[in-house]
């Protein structure tokens, strides 16, 4: 199920472990029971119980602003486009603007880290007040292409602001081109 993430764990000290667990398409409340176990020892320790929730949060890309026939968005360095993606609320929460959880899309792969081309690691929300499960919802945000030329890939993901990461990962990529 998991292994330790140190090499070593001395005596007294703490050992950690990541744990990944496939989310269910609807909410709902799931208890784990876990041991630790010496392999050709036997199980040792106290049973540790993990409850998860999940909360409902999916969402789909539809669609997003027409790139070149390459794939790829075409900039020259310094510029900046406006973009659009269209994702669909797959999920069993209405998605409402204004609120504690805004929903945003998130640079990816690694999360959170400051993009290059948006300045930031999130994009605006969406532009509907409320999107219901089954509606879809429109982000549009700007990048600015950065003064070096060369190929870009970025990664973004849903993400539930303080509550959950959703959805599967999606990539736009540019060409920033020479003057």
């Amino acid at each position: 199920v998991a292994t330790l993430n140190e090499t070593t764990v001395k005596p007294g000290a703490i050992g950690t472990f990541t744990l990944w667990e496939l989310a269910p398409g609807r909410p709902t409340l799931t208890t784990e029971r876990f041991q630790l176990v010496a392999e050709s020892v036997g199980l040792f320790g106290p049973e540790i119980e993990l409850i998860t929730e999940t909360l409902g949060y999916h969402g789909q890309l539809i669609h997003s602003s027409p790139p070149a026939a390459d794939g790829r968005y075409h900039l020259q360095p310094g510029e900046n486009r406006s973009l659009y993606v269209q994702i669909k609320n797959t999920g069993h929460h209405t998605w409402r603007r204004g609120t504690n959880t805004p929903i945003y899309l998130g640079t990816s792969a690694p999360r959170d880290r400051m993009s290059p081309l948006l300045g930031s690691n999130r994009t605006s929300t969406y532009n509907e007040p409320v999107v219901n499960p089954g509606e879809n919802a429109a982000f549009e945000f700007t990048v600015t292409a950065p003064a070096t030329p060369g190929r870009y890939e970025e990664s973004f993901e849903l993400v539930a602001e303080g509550a959950s990461w959703f959805g599967s990962p999606f990539v736009l990529s540019f060409s920033v081109d020479e003057q």
